[in-house]
């Protein structure tokens, strides 16, 4: 489980929060694993981008955000590590989290999420 400080008075910006919690969800995946990240406009996929998770741990982990669309966009990233550059359950290396979308009551038959995110009013991820 991740744990997030908030007693700290550091205060990141979004772009270096997006970095570590990308840092974060990864810890367990193998460095030879990929990470997909989607930028989309309106459901299309704007492009897609793999970036091999031993190169990010060296590089950081700031290269695999889509800054250049400078916001113009939503950014769909993939919480599994991929063995290959695809985008199916067939190219997952590992299952190192799992996502829940828009959380409306708590699963009878699974843990508590570990974090929830309010992305927007009413509209709970975690």
């Amino acid at each position: 489980m991740v744990r997030l400080d908030f007693t700290s008075t550091t205060i990141l910006s979004p772009f270096q929060a997006a970095a570590d919690f990308l840092e974060a969800l990864l810890r367990p995946a193998t460095p030879d694993s990929y990470l997909e990240i989607r930028p989309m406009r309106g459901g299309e996929v704007v492009e897609r981008q793999w970036h091999r998770v031993g190169d990010l741990r060296q590089y950081g982990f700031s290269r695999a955000l889509p800054v250049h669309l400078d916001g113009r966009a939503n950014a769909y990233y993939a919480v599994c590590p991929r063995v290959q550059r695809g985008g199916t359950g067939a190219d997952v290396s590992q299952a190192v989290a799992v996502w829940f979308d828009e959380i409306t009551r708590p699963a009878p038959d699974l843990p508590a999420p570990s974090w929830l995110v309010e992305t927007s009013p009413a509209k709970v991820q975690g």
